[in-house]
């Protein structure tokens, strides 16, 4: 199968570690089209075993990469950690990359609702923290209630609007 269509392939398990040992080489190739499309590829692949390179995709830099960058952040939040992976958090501050995050986030339900809690303190910018309360809207429970109370009646517009409106879901839920 050529190395353009994996991305588009769904992941078959049995197949996991022979299409990831195919595609590492070519994270190195010279040729930029090559070398993207297979960090994409290992970005939809990996797994826990990969944790590490998966982390280095996350955070690449390269604007080569924003492609296999969001689908890296997305793999990595797919794999319901207890907290939020550090490069997830510090994406968040992003903007390019916070509403993949929060729709993420917000597909592993109630799941996200204890990482994202902790994660709070890390984010440092308005998209990031809106995105983190939205998700709370979406999967929040007491927990989030009280954790959104205060911001509901903070100074920062930023994040009192969507703290409101989270809460609003959150008991409409109830």
């Amino acid at each position: 199968m050529p190395l353009v269509q994996l991305p588009l392939r769904p992941v078959i398990p049995g197949l996991r570690s022979e299409v990831l040992d195919t595609v590492r080489p070519l994270l190195a190739a010279e040729n930029p089209i090559i070398r993207s499309t297979a960090a994409e590829t290992f970005a939809i692949w990996a797994d826990q075993e990969q944790l590490a390179e998966l982390q280095r995709l996350a955070t690449s830099t390269d604007p080569l990469y924003t492609a296999t960058r969001r689908r890296a952040l997305k793999t990595l939040i797919a794999m319901q950690p207890a907290e939020l992976n550090p490069a997830v958090v510090s994406s968040l501050d992003d903007f390019q990359f916070s509403y993949d995050i929060q729709k993420a986030l917000a597909t592993l339900g109630p799941a996200a609702e204890k990482p994202v809690l902790q994660a709070w303190p890390n984010v440092t910018t308005g998209p990031g923290k809106r995105a983190l309360i939205e998700v709370l809207g979406e999967v929040g429970s007491a927990a989030s209630l009280q954790f959104l109370e205060p911001l509901a009646t903070s100074t920062d517009t930023e994040v009192r609007i969507p703290a409101v409106l989270a809460i609003d879901k959150i008991r409409s839920r109830r």
